[in-house]
């Protein structure tokens, strides 16, 4: 009767969920995406964005349902685990108020007739016991968050309070992370650097070290990657770089990635850790590395955006980006390769051309606005050198200098003009195209050689005319 009294209380709950939040868009698509199972769970953590905490909510509420006896553990810790020890008779330890189930009552009863405590009883109120401080442990991260230290107190007591082992307490602790992780990917598969903050307090409220959190995400791939193939009807589902549970799976590498590469942890155990969940995935490091870096670099772009109302202010755009680099774990050849980009997108928006390899270009022209706007960039982001930046705009526009140079200078040789005046004009389309440095010089040559060989031919070819006549 309590069962079905829960399912009906959780049906209710779930339909009232899809009378508030069914409207949404995004929601029906990615619960398409899933089985029946999970699709309304899935729907109220989209919404509410704490997955972590909704998978330890479903698991307590799940433990508590299917298992009076470690419900009443975790009320009674010190009765119980005392009945486990054969101190006092079972029976008397769980009240006849609690009915277990048939098997551990017959258990119980027969503890009493003969007034020591069986073996399987003892076994079981052990587990029970157990069982009891994990849904503890778990009620106390719901009721005060990550983040209050309040939660790590609490979880600090639970310890003697259930009579546990230093093993048993950590792989307590640690089971608590691997539910909370897979809520975070399950439930949702949009990543968000708060994430990463987030696991972090998770782990420093559960104070675990770096061995548990390896262990902690190597059980949770497994976990998760055995439920998701399980539920999936597609057997090609992660070859698909668009699914879900595609994008899931990415979110998952990236969560590991920056919390197993953290400070203190060498290079060494870092890769042996990481490797184990790409072995879960069957992925090699170098592909999990690049489904990593497709998260992270976007996310350093957005912030590269969002900062460059910074210009100017050389020491707080350094200091955000450089905070931003170490949440994400982009490199510094990672992050000079987006600020390049960033230069060219910007460059390109701000002259009206397409940042396409052949398009028109000829309308371009550099004024001062736009050169000091792009200096400003150059010298605040910090980590493009000149020659950078002369080779990329050399790059970008060369072609078309080459092309505006070279009718230039047919003009002038046509018209006769003079050297200065030749120079000039020369000038105007540098300075149009903002091309200095080696890329002048090279490009001139290159234009003059072929200025001469086309006099050359057109040469030759009204001397062989002229003698065809005569």
């Amino acid at each position: 009767q309590f069962q079905r009294q829960h399912q009906q209380q959780q049906q209710q709950q779930q339909q009232n969920a899809g009378t508030t939040f069914g409207t949404l868009g995004p929601l029906s698509f990615h619960n398409n995406k899933r089985s029946s199972s999970s699709s309304s769970s899935s729907s109220l953590s989209l919404v509410t964005g704490d997955g972590g905490i909704t998978a330890l909510v479903e698991f307590t509420e799940k433990e508590e349902l299917v298992n009076q006896v470690s419900k009443t553990a975790r009320t009674k810790p010190q009765l119980i685990s005392a009945a486990g020890k054969a101190a006092i008779p079972v029976m008397a330890a769980l009240g006849f108020a609690l009915v277990p189930s048939r098997r551990l009552a017959a258990h119980a009863v027969g503890s009493v007739v003969t007034g020591v405590v069986g073996a399987v009883t003892k076994d079981r109120l052990d587990a029970a016991t157990k069982e009891a401080a994990l849904v503890s442990i778990a009620q106390a991260v719901i009721q005060y968050g990550v983040k209050d230290p309040s939660a790590s107190a609490l979880i600090d007591t639970y310890k003697d309070e259930y009579a546990l082992s230093d093993e048993d307490f950590k792989y307590y602790k640690m089971m608590v992370y691997v539910h909370y992780l897979i809520g975070m990917v399950k439930y949702n598969f949009m990543v968000k650097t708060s994430e990463i903050v987030e696991l972090a307090q998770l782990r420093q409220t559960l104070k675990l070290d770096h061995i548990m959190i390896g262990e902690a995400h190597c059980r949770a791939a497994m976990l998760w990657y055995n439920e998701t193939v399980e539920e999936s009807s597609d057997p090609y589902v992660f070859f698909d770089s668009e699914h879900p549970d595609t994008m899931a799976m990415d979110k998952f590498l990236f969560l590991s990635e920056r919390s197993l590469n953290v400070e203190g942890e060498t290079m060494e155990a870092f890769t042996y850790e990481f490797s184990r969940i790409c072995s879960v995935f069957h992925l090699g490091m170098g592909e999990a590395s690049d489904r990593v870096s497709s998260i992270a670099v976007p996310f350093y772009k957005t912030a590269l955006q969002n900062t460059k109302a910074r210009l100017g202010d050389v020491e707080t755009f350094n200091t955000m980006l450089k905070k931003a680099r170490n949440t994400l774990g982009i490199s510094d050849e990672v992050g000079n390769y987006v600020h390049m980009e960033t230069y060219v997108e910007e460059m390109h928006e701000l002259l009206g051309s397409v940042n396409e390899e052949g398009s028109d270009r000829s309308f371009v022209a550099f004024d001062d606005a736009i050169v000091h706007r792009l200096k400003l960039l150059q010298d605040t982001m910090g980590l493009l050198t000149d020659k950078e930046l002369q080779d990329m705009i050399t790059k970008e526009f060369g072609d078309e200098f080459r092309v505006r140079a070279f009718n230039t200078l047919k003009t002038c040789i046509r018209e006769n003009k003079s050297e200065e005046e030749t120079h000039a004009e020369l000038e105007c389309c540098r300075k149009d195209l903002n091309i200095v440095g080696k890329g002048v010089g090279s490009a001139l040559e290159t234009l003059m050689t072929g200025i001469l060989n086309t006099m050359v031919t057109d040469c030759v070819a009204f001397a062989d005319a002229v003698n065809k006549q005569e």
